[in-house]
């Protein structure tokens, strides 16, 4: 699968997605949860987007979470991520996806 950069002539069809960065509880003995990653680049292909964040001090692991239609909750799409990148198929054309909102967060535990 060929992926490329976001460039801004290209973020219109984009615009309305939006990318969030959480932290998730962990299960660390203080109970706390890493903070959430600094920074997030996205890569896209025709089906497909490309995540890729600052590692988070205390993260074990990150997970994505897809809202599809931007109104129905986040899911879960991956967990258990224990690099800072990972890619999405989405199964549609991205350009009918602009309500779609992302979130990667860090996790502990």
């Amino acid at each position: 699968m060929h992926l490329q950069p976001l460039l801004p002539s290209r973020w219109a069809a984009l615009a309305a997605a939006t990318f969030l960065l959480a932290a998730c509880g962990g299960g660390g003995d203080d109970g706390g949860a890493p903070a959430a990653p600094a920074s997030l680049a996205i890569g896209y292909g025709a089906h497909a987007f490309k995540f890729t964040w600052s590692a988070s001090p205390g993260a074990t692991s990150y997970r994505l979470l897809e809202d599809a239609s931007g109104s129905s909750g986040f899911v879960e799409v991956a967990s258990g991520l224990t690099g800072t990148s990972t890619t999405h198929e989405v199964g549609a054309l991205l350009h009918e996806r602009v309500n779609a909102r992302y979130a990667v967060q860090a996790c502990m535990g």
